[in-house]
């Protein structure tokens, strides 16, 4: 049986980096209308139906161009961004991934918070500068359950999963708190909420 240490999850909850006010469906709506008034249907279309072949739960256009994270003064929110052609294909096994989690229950359902950045979002909401979503390779998402124990047993769970199959998976796992989390397959790693490994949450699972 598996031993968990349960600490650092109480931690993660406590000294998470705080959350923006949520962005009304009004407000995203209208600044989503805006954007795509200046951008290529066609490209649009082609990058959606893309997506939607290859993965069972496909994010909406929405969800695929907004980023919903806080941003640094002057820089608008939301932003909207499109990934280059060639970079299309590197968003597909994160999705399957959070997929997966959502599919076997490890997670509840949940909200995209953002998927590619763009150069200029990357500066704007503070990325690093080697970033995955600079390369269409990451998904953040925030799940849906608001109670606090029910997010602690949920990223239990999470850290479980990624110490059973995280090296095989090349699974990136960022634990923010408060219900944030970040997945991508570009390497076997985890972080906590100031992105450093340290205080990741799962460090201490250990299973045996």
């Amino acid at each position: 049986m598996p031993t968990i240490l349960l600490w650092p999850i109480t931690i993660i909850l406590s000294t998470a980096v705080q959350a923006a006010p949520q962005l009304d469906s009004a407000t995203e709506t209208t600044a989503f209308a805006g954007w795509l008034a200046g951008q290529d249907a066609v490209a649009l279309t082609r990058y959606q139906r893309f997506i939607d072949a290859r993965v069972p739960r496909p994010p909406s256009l929405l969800d695929l161009t907004i980023n919903r994270h806080p941003v640094k003064p002057g820089c608008p929110r939301p932003m909207f961004a499109v990934p280059p052609r060639a970079q299309w294909p590197r968003l597909v096994p994160a999705l399957r991934l959070v997929e997966r989690l959502w599919r076997e229950g490890v997670i509840s359902d949940y909200h995209f918070t953002s998927l590619y950045h763009s150069a200029a979002e990357n500066g704007c909401v503070g990325g690093a500068s080697g970033s995955k979503h600079l390369q269409n390779a990451a998904v953040d998402f925030d799940v849906v359950e608001t109670a606090v124990a029910a997010r602690a047993a949920m990223a239990l769970r999470l850290c479980r999963f990624w110490t059973r199959n995280g090296s095989a998976l090349r699974f990136g796992f960022g634990a923010y708190g408060d219900g944030r989390f970040h997945a991508d397959v570009e390497g076997y790693r985890a972080w906590g909420p100031d992105f450093k490994r340290a205080t990741s949450p799962c460090l201490p699972v250990r299973l045996r």
